[in-house]
């Protein structure tokens, strides 16, 4: 007959039943960092050095002190424990969490409040794609009359956050932002301008959205010329 030691048995915890698979894709962030401290799964392991990194890359100063606020002043960062953890941020800053009782939630919220993005990409955070918010001018045929100011603009949403880049007339990358100003526009300056919004996923996977603006510079604002397509 087989005898079990009831004094080995235990509840197993959501670190020893969750598969690889879901670490991130349903991640659990009800877990506090001192089970994450106290796991032996290879994985689970990987994943806690990667949330390491992004406490430190992504100022860990600045995590502590918002998450006071997340935390409603019950984490305190005393001046003994913040130079103990800027002595060796990457040995001391998650057994330092661990202490507090900080859970993943806990970290979730503050990387919202100051939009770090591959702490959020880490805790499960699903990937936006690209939607345009605005473009301006809204004409079909921008015109400018010699000597003014050409200024087109454009905007959208995404999660990760998008990039932008501005094409001239000839596809020259002029500008890598998403509001393009040329003063004293001239003749030369007529033609299709284009405004590259890019966005790359956690898994490299570069998406692309492009609006064009077509700009025509006239002598005068009267006249109807047409530019050519």
């Amino acid at each position: 007959m087989k005898v079990v030691n009831s004094s080995f048995k235990r509840k197993k915890s959501w670190i020893d039943r969750k598969t690889t698979e879901n670490i991130y894709s349903k991640m659990d962030l009800n877990v506090k960092i001192s089970e994450l401290l106290s796991t032996r799964n290879r994985e689970l392991i990987k994943f806690r050095n990667k949330l390491r990194d992004v406490l430190i890359e992504n100022d860990w100063k600045l995590i502590l002190s918002n998450l006071t606020c997340v935390l409603n002043d019950k984490l305190i960062l005393s001046d003994r424990a913040f130079h103990s953890i800027q002595a060796n941020p990457s040995q001391i800053i998650l057994n330092f969490l661990s202490s507090r009782a900080v859970t993943l939630k806990d970290l979730y919220e503050s990387f919202e409040i100051l939009n770090i993005e591959d702490g959020l990409l880490l805790l499960g955070k699903q990937e936006e794609g690209i939607t345009i918010k605005q473009k301006y001018p809204l004409e079909e045929i921008i015109r400018i009359k010699s000597g003014q100011t050409i200024e087109l603009f454009c905007l959208a949403d995404s999660f990760p956050k998008p990039c932008y880049s501005f094409y001239d007339y000839n596809n020259q990358l002029v500008l890598e932002n998403n509001c393009l100003s040329i003063r004293n526009a001239n003749s030369s300056h007529s033609g299709i301008y284009k405004c590259v919004i890019s966005q790359t996923r956690k898994n490299g996977q570069v998406f692309l959205e492009n609006i064009f603006f077509r700009v025509q510079v006239i002598a005068d604002l009267s006249e109807s010329n047409v530019l050519n397509s």
